[in-house]
């Protein structure tokens, strides 16, 4: 697990307190019943200030899984 990775896992425990690491690393929004719009944007928010990013609000519907998630943060993390 890198870094990124392990950050991003703690920005999901933050906002599903009651979700294990194992089934925060496969969530999706069917997976979870609490992801909802409030739940999504307190993510995004969380995500924001961990890794200094901006995160596109109509990128919303992309990001429907913690894979996905990840991938997004580590595309913008990458150096020009």
């Amino acid at each position: 697990m890198n870094d990124v990775e392990r950050e991003l896992i703690g920005c999901f425990a933050a906002t599903f307190p009651n979700r294990s690491e194992e089934e925060i690393r496969t969530a999706t929004r069917d997976s979870f019943a609490e992801w909802d719009s409030l739940a999504a944007i307190t993510l995004l928010s969380l995500i924001q200030q961990e890794f200094q990013i901006d995160v596109d609000l109509t990128d919303l519907d992309e990001l429907g899984s913690f894979a996905a998630v990840l991938q997004y943060v580590e595309v913008r993390l990458e150096p020009v």
